[in-house]
Order: C-alpha cells, then structure tokens, then sequence
C-alpha cells in the first residue's frame, strides 16, 4: 500500500512510502531517503488530507536507495496509553 510520510513542521519534507506493515501501534515503510530518529511525522494517503502522527523509531538503509523507517504511532489520550 502506498502512502505519504512527512515532518511534522510548517515546512514539511514529504515523500511517497510504500506501507509494509501496520498496526494499531506502529508501522514499517520504506521511503527513497533517509529520515532521522525521534523525529515527529505524519503517515498518510497519498493524496489524503487525514494523517496519523507518529515519531521515526528507526532507520535502516536496504539495498540500493532505499529504508526502512519504523514508526510508533501517537497515542491518543482516550485510548488509556
């Protein structure tokens, strides 16, 4: 599944990730650049206006220009997390 990650900041950086996996806690894309840890984002459709947020917990490079970036999403204060 395709997706759109980017910084959660007035100027965002924004690239097109492919979805690997997800789940109510976290997911793993794979973007064409490098994002740093700890950072704030947004996860969303590609043209999507709703967006999840999350913070980068990793990032491995793969073969070729390509990562895995892992994300642990947000916890909404009515989910008791």
């Amino acid at each position: 599944m395709s997706g759109r990650l980017e910084e959660a900041c007035a100027d965002p950086i924004c690239d097109r990730v492919i979805i690997k996996n997800i789940s109510a806690h976290g997911a793993r894309v794979i973007s064409e650049r490098p994002w740093t840890a700890h950072r704030p984002v947004h996860l969303a459709e590609p043209g999507g206006e709703q967006y999840l947020a999350a913070q980068i917990i990793y990032c491995e490079r793969l073969d070729g220009d390509q990562y895995a970036v892992g994300l642990r999403f947000a916890a909404h204060p009515d989910s008791g997390a």
